[in-house]
């Protein structure tokens, strides 16, 4: 995040203490805590923030069928509105009820997943 913004919320709070302006004092003040809370989300975020990927079978044969199971734990107090995770997979491993973007990376396919 850019830091010039940190300075915005005090120029608003010190240019309204000669004009008697609460309206600049309550902008000013929400700017800081909009960018405080922006801050804070951008650090701490991913962290602690646990994915797994996981086959119903260890070994399978040509053509049958396993399931994947995704998880995401989070595991702090921060909470995450959505999270947005690719997973880059082989081109000839299909996916049943999976749209598969193309990759540029070799013979390789990406799955979005949205939680």
């Amino acid at each position: 995040m850019n830091r010039r913004w940190y300075y915005l919320g005090p120029i608003l709070i010190a240019a309204s203490i000669p004009f008697h302006q609460t309206l600049l004092i309550v902008i000013g003040l929400l700017v800081l805590v909009v960018i405080g809370t922006t801050d804070i989300w951008y650090t701490y975020c991913l962290r602690q923030l646990h994915y797994q990927r996981k086959f119903s079978e260890q070994r399978v044969l040509f053509g049958e069928e396993v399931t994947l199971s995704l998880t995401v734990e989070n595991a702090k107090l921060l909470p995450l509105p959505w999270l947005e995770v690719e997973d880059t997979i082989p081109r000839a491993l299909t996916m049943a009820g999976q749209q598969l973007r193309v990759s540029v990376i070799g013979d390789t396919a990406i799955l979005d997943n949205l939680f």
